[in-house]
């Protein structure tokens, strides 16, 4: 077995010096020194490549970036890795395992993203299992495609599908799956029983399990061989709050987001709000909604399907985003392609 393991930066691949929190050169491959220190590891010696396109903390991510990360990942898909492991920080994670998951689609060998809450040295760091879970992963070919790896505080580590997650909560490192259909689990477990969460340092062996409640719809084709290569992506982005002001639509604007509130819902009574819908219909602007449910909608929602707006119903925001990115790069037709399913991104 081979595995690439693809190192960016972020807080798995930081020290902490004094209160400040920065990338380090030799962090990153301290992980795998602390993986081959597990007892799990026995079976896999010498299994690891690795390469460092760029090494960044994540919230600094950009266009760039994306597209430094996205070639290189392009680059090794055909090689002869049984998978690839990317190591990133959590605040953009989802964003990169996002973009990747549209690139590989859902027949490549696995790409499994992994992070860590706190730097490697700190008890309380999640980033060594979900390293060790992805190579397990890979090895019992559970997938195809693009995925992430990541421990919530159940001691559970979650296979999410990359193009279902969802954006972390404040203050909260954890990761979800669009309406909790992540793709399986890891769980821990010894002497023939689940461990307790105090015991979780006495087990030696991770269990997966798929989600038989995973739902996959009949998938469209990829389109996307151009990768972001701007510092932006000239996405509107606009967020719902009382009393929002719609912003004018300056002309880098290539697309508009709108997210919602949870129940899908936004405010239909914004002072503005026509005139903005106007502008973009004008200038041939596609104004998208996401974060709606195929549920019943309510009465302040149906004015906005009157306007000249999509509704992206059952669709992680963030992947609602990367996806857009990607279809206004690739040059294809905006609206058709956001309402296919691609890499599983519809639930």
């Amino acid at each position: 077995m081979k595995i690439l393991v693809i190192f960016t930066g972020g807080t798995i691949g930081s020290v902490v010096s004094g209160n400040c929190i920065s990338p380090d050169f030799g962090q990153p491959f301290k992980l795998i020194e602390e993986y081959y220190k597990q007892k799990i590891s026995e079976k896999y010696r010498d299994i690891f490549d690795t390469c460092v396109p760029y090494t960044l903390l994540s919230e600094d991510l950009t266009g760039e970036y994306l597209g430094k990360l996205g070639t290189c990942i392009k680059e090794n898909l055909n090689k002869d890795y049984d998978g690839i492991i990317v190591a990133h920080g959590t605040d953009t994670l989802q964003y990169s395992a996002a973009m990747t998951g549209y690139l590989t689609g859902c027949t490549s060998i696995p790409v499994v993203f992994v992070s860590s809450n706190y730097v490697l040295e700190d008890k309380r760091a999640n980033g060594l299992d979900n390293f060790t879970c992805a190579v397990e992963f890979i090895a019992g070919r559970k997938g195809k495609g693009t995925f992430v790896a990541y421990r919530n505080m159940d001691g559970v580590v979650y296979i999410h599908r990359a193009t279902r997650v969802l954006p972390h909560l404040p203050y909260s490192d954890e990761v979800y799956s669009i309406v909790n259909q992540q793709y399986g689990k890891f769980e821990k477990y010894v002497y023939g029983g689940k461990v307790q969460e105090l015991l979780l340092e006495e087990a030696d062996e991770w269990r997966y399990e798929a989600n038989a409640e995973y739902h996959v719809k009949e998938e469209g084709c990829s389109v996307f061989e151009r990768l972001p290569k701007a510092w932006n992506s000239g996405i509107l982005r606009i967020y719902p709050y009382p009393g929002m002001v719609y912003p004018d639509i300056s002309e880098n604007v290539r697309a508009v987001l709108l997210d919602t509130y949870h129940s899908g819902t936004l405010c239909s009574v914004t002072p503005g709000m026509s005139a903005f819908f106007e502008k973009a219909e004008k200038r041939n602007i596609s104004v998208f909604i996401t974060g709606a449910n195929t549920e019943t909608d309510y009465a302040s929602f149906q004015i906005f399907e009157q306007k000249n707006v999509q509704v992206l119903r059952n669709l992680s925001p963030i992947a609602a985003y990367m996806k857009l990115w990607l279809v206004l790069e690739s040059g294809e037709e905006v609206s058709a392609v956001m309402q296919k399913n691609l890499a599983e991104d519809y639930v």
